[in-house]
């Protein structure tokens, strides 16, 4: 929905409709013998330009809107050109990320789990990596999201699995048998059919055991 404002003197009369509204959508509502809350996200556009452009305004607003959304709903968040700058790299990274994987620029670190009753070696958590040819090191909280929201993100997950068994395997000929590697799933890939036929071919295959592993839901 799509409020326009128009004959203000400054943005905290936006502002202003913009926590009315907010407060009236905390009211449940109710429907037959149900009862809902809705959550309310709010972005607001404003200018005192006569020449802005009502597409770029409706633009803007949406922006605004997403953000406050990201940072838990149930509010308002007046837009900024950071904002916009935030979007262009996050579709930037949508681009990049699928060169990636095309390219074969990711990898798994495999990350060490100590008990903290017996100090000893408990299992790893298998973790997926992005080196960028040109910036180096991309960090996990600006792609995985994106990742985890698209269609490569299920077949990437199975590459994952498979990365796991053989690194399974190369850690017993070291002599560690009872450690675990945790492999975290996606929830498109942890609903997805073919994912417990697939992993009972790969213990067949890898000559495992399912207690070698375990699966954890992002």
């Amino acid at each position: 929905f799509v409020i326009v404002l128009s004959h203000l003197n400054s943005i905290d009369e936006a502002i202003e409709v913009a926590e009315k509204l907010l407060l009236q959508f905390k009211e449940s509502i109710k429907l037959g013998s149900n009862i809902f809350y809705v959550s309310t996200s709010i972005g607001i556009a404003y200018t005192e330009s006569a020449t802005e452009k009502s597409d770029d305004l409706v633009s803007h607003a949406d922006i605004a809107m997403y953000e406050a959304k990201d940072n838990g709903g149930s509010q308002y968040h007046v837009y900024h050109p950071e904002m916009f700058q935030r979007v262009a790299h996050r579709v930037m990274l949508e681009g990049e990320v699928r060169q990636a994987l095309a390219r074969q620029q990711c990898s798994l670190s495999f990350q060490p789990q100590i008990c903290a009753k017996t100090q000893k070696l408990y299992g790893f958590e298998a973790l997926l990596r992005w080196r960028h040819p040109e910036r180096g090191m991309i960090s996990p909280e600006d792609f995985i999201p994106i990742l985890e929201n698209s269609q490569h993100m299920i077949e990437l997950g199975y590459w994952i699995i498979r990365r796991c068994f053989e690194t399974a395997v190369e850690i017993k000929k070291y002599g560690l048998e009872d450690v675990r590697i945790a492999i975290n799933l996606s929830a498109g890939q942890f609903i997805d059919t073919n994912l417990p036929s697939f992993l009972k071919d790969l213990l067949v295959e890898f000559s495992l055991t399912a207690q070698t592993f375990e699966l954890e839901l992002t």
